[in-house]
């Protein structure tokens, strides 16, 4: 079973992409998720996202981060929406967004101020939430299917500095080491009777074993990784790839429509005067 935002090979469309098809893939993607707030675009947006992650093949215990995501997301924003700002809705009747359906504190309560949860407030959470997934998911397509040493080929082929490469390298290796290490301190205390609770208070406690180990392994383990990219004279010389990574042409068809559906997109959103995308 892979650990979280590794590569690994399947046979699916996406892993036979060229990566930088997926690089441009998941930042147009982006462009647009971050553009759109209303759900008539917004949430179609995410079930095609979330059936491209399935065609990519990724794997289902991966989608537990999103949840967690979701959970962290949800306690980050409730405390924003916790004051009704109506200033976001552009489209959406203000008269109904306005409308509260919770009262915490009422108007000019000191320091506090009023308090109240509105229909716009829940939908202003619910879009963040599906923005965030569709992010999430985003980067697990992207690193699920891309291989780290053809996203290397084929970024210095283009003439990116080696210093750069260097760095990618690096912090993907540390990633990707890391959380097996985290496993094995998981699976250690386990064996001594340890259990992460459900509840967050004491979860938090019961991190503490954790904590020690996991600090001194993370230390050591930036020296042992870069070392381990140095000692192979990176950048020393120029990179020559096994194999050759093609660029077909559909692909860069793909991306060139893509790119300009983001700019009718951007059009119709902040020049049109139609506020298209806004809620």
């Amino acid at each position: 079973m892979s650990v979280l935002l590794e590569y690994s090979w399947e046979p699916t469309v996406f892993h036979r992409m060229n990566p930088l098809t997926k690089v441009m893939l998941v930042l147009l993607l982006g462009i647009l998720v971050t553009m759109w707030w209303d759900y008539r675009f917004g949430l179609p947006l995410f079930v095609l996202i979330f059936i491209l992650s399935r065609m990519a093949k990724v794997p289902k215990h991966w989608y537990k981060l999103l949840y967690a995501v979701w959970g962290a997301y949800s306690l980050f924003r409730i405390f924003y929406i916790a004051y009704g700002y109506s200033w976001v809705f552009k489209v959406y009747p203000k008269e109904l967004m306005n409308i509260v359906l919770l009262r915490i504190t009422p108007p000019n309560t000191p320091i506090l101020g009023e308090i109240k949860f509105t229909v716009g407030g829940l939908l202003y959470l619910g879009m963040s939430l599906i923005q965030a997934g569709s992010f999430v998911l985003l980067i697990f397509i992207f690193f699920y299917t891309t291989s780290l040493a053809d996203l290397s080929y084929a970024l210095a082929k283009y003439g990116i500095p080696s210093p750069i490469l260097f760095i990618i390298l690096s912090l993907y290796h540390y990633v990707n080491i890391i959380q097996r290490r985290l496993l094995d301190l998981m699976n250690a205390q386990r064996l001594r009777g340890w259990e992460l609770s459900k509840n967050p208070i004491t979860a938090l406690r019961r991190l503490a074993p954790l904590l020690v180990p996991l600090t001194m392994t993370s230390i050591d383990l930036i020296d042992k990784v870069t070392i381990a990219v140095r000692v192979r004279a990176f950048g020393a010389h120029r990179i020559n790839p096994p194999r050759i990574i093609e660029w077909p042409t559909w692909e860069k068809v793909m991306i060139i429509l893509l790119a300009i559906g983001v700019a009718v997109a951007m059009w119709a959103q902040f020049l049109s005067g139609y506020n298209i995308g806004y809620m």
